[in-house]
């Protein structure tokens, strides 16, 4: 098998302009970052430290300066050395950028298959992977509301004392539902709205029109090959 090499951005400036591009290009769609795992903000979920958060709020402005400064120094009529000096510092800040986004939230990514890594430019799984035995056991929960509109959901293996996750357990998958009072719990697959997460609690905050209404949630592991475990009991709370 050929070796990868260390630096598998492309050395042209137009290549590399163009190889970016199509990568976010991909990634700037909400339902491929929800199965890669990347955590979508929502007024319930905030996800600060998550993949997209940074995707949206670092790397697409120097992106959007990125393609800025480049159409500037490709139009030979204006380019000027201060034109070229600004590119290729901005070019240097960029393609650091994105080898962090490659290594830190794409290499390894379980969800992330070979045809995405393809079309996004990135380099393929250097080996097969090997099976990891489906979670056994079901998250438990306990669900707490220190302050009006938040909720925060503690979580750890059923029959447990401690929050480390099961052997083989890369993350908690976690769904929830918000609906009104009635009769009828609702199903697993009523629950919605949905994160992924790998450290107990999770904090959700709601919107005042939400006072009084249930929220319903339950997980369930996932293991580091993407294999899902069975669900837990499905929760509820007010929300007050």
């Amino acid at each position: 098998m050929a070796k990868h090499r260390a630096d598998w951005l492309p050395q042209s400036h137009g290549a590399c302009h163009a190889l970016i591009n199509q990568a976010w290009k991909y990634l700037d769609n909400t339902e491929i970052r929800a199965r890669f795992g990347f955590g979508i903000e929502t007024v319930y979920n905030p996800a600060i430290n998550s993949p997209s958060h940074w995707l949206d709020n670092v790397f697409k402005p120097r992106l959007d300066e990125y393609n800025e400064v480049y159409g500037e120094w490709i139009n030979q009529e204006i380019r000027t050395i201060v034109i070229s000096a600004k590119f290729f510092r901005v070019e240097g800040e960029l393609r650091t950028l994105f080898r962090q986004l490659y290594s830190g939230f794409v290499k390894g990514n379980i969800f992330i298959q070979e045809e995405d890594l393809e079309a996004m430019g990135f380099p393929k799984h250097r080996t097969a992977r090997t099976e990891v035995p489906v979670p056994k056991g079901v998250p438990e929960m306990e669900l707490h509301t220190p302050t009006t509109l938040v909720l925060i959901v503690s979580y750890h293996n059923q029959g447990a004392h401690g929050t480390a996750r099961p052997d083989g357990v890369a993350f908690m998958e976690f769904r929830y539902a918000i609906r009104t009072k009635d009769d009828r719990q609702p199903s697993y697959e009523e629950l919605t709205l949905s994160l992924y997460d790998t450290s107990s609690p999770i904090k959700l905050t709601f919107k005042s029109v939400d006072r009084g209404k249930y929220i319903y949630c339950a997980g369930r592991w996932i293991n580091s090959r993407g294999k899902p475990g069975d669900w837990s009991y499905i929760y509820s709370r007010i929300v007050s």
